[in-house]
């Protein structure tokens, strides 16, 4: 019998990001996982008007969920460098009785790590560079300088992350 495809794991994330922009281009795309692993990997360019996509799952027989960060450089095709990073934080627990899935979404300058530094603030703590909101809340709409980013997340265990990328004027 045909499949669709294999079926997600139990915990997951799928992270697609569409480019609306006509002024950057996102490349060297950088994850970090505090829990799970990379099951797709992120497109290398996500050019002007396309789509790309990767996923994320927890490890298999690990009481752990799939919890990590992307960053991608926002590429400048006009000026021909890139000056900044995107931020995309992702949390699918284990448990989800005990925890919620949580998506941050921000603007770093180029020399961020995307590291478990990363992470750790854009999960816990509160800073201007970035937004964060539970799946459960509105779609999370973060503006910096002439880029704006609209995310939503899917409250599932098997969770879908869609981002859009803006030029704001």
């Amino acid at each position: 019998m045909a499949t669709g495809g294999a079926p997600k794991p139990a915990r997951s994330c799928t992270v697609k990001i569409k480019n609306c922009s006509t002024v950057h281009s996102l490349i060297n795309p950088k994850f970090w996982m505090n829990s799970g692993y990379n099951s797709q990997p992120p497109s290398p360019t996500v050019d002007v008007n396309t789509t790309g996509v990767c996923a994320f799952s927890k490890t298999a027989g690990a009481a752990t969920g799939a919890v990590g960060v992307l960053t991608y450089e926002l590429f400048n095709k006009k000026k021909q460098c890139s000056d900044k990073v995107i931020a995309i934080m992702f949390s699918v627990p284990y448990d989800c009785n005990l925890y919620d899935n949580w998506l941050a979404v921000g603007i770093f300058d180029c020399a961020q790590p995307c590291d478990d530094t990363l992470y750790n603030l854009m999960y816990y703590k509160s800073d201007s560079k970035f937004l964060r909101a539970k799946a459960t809340d509105p779609s999370i709409v973060y503006t910096q300088e002439s880029v704006e980013i609209r995310a939503s997340m899917s409250n599932a265990r098997t969770a879908d992350v869609q981002v859009e990328i803006h030029d704001k004027c």
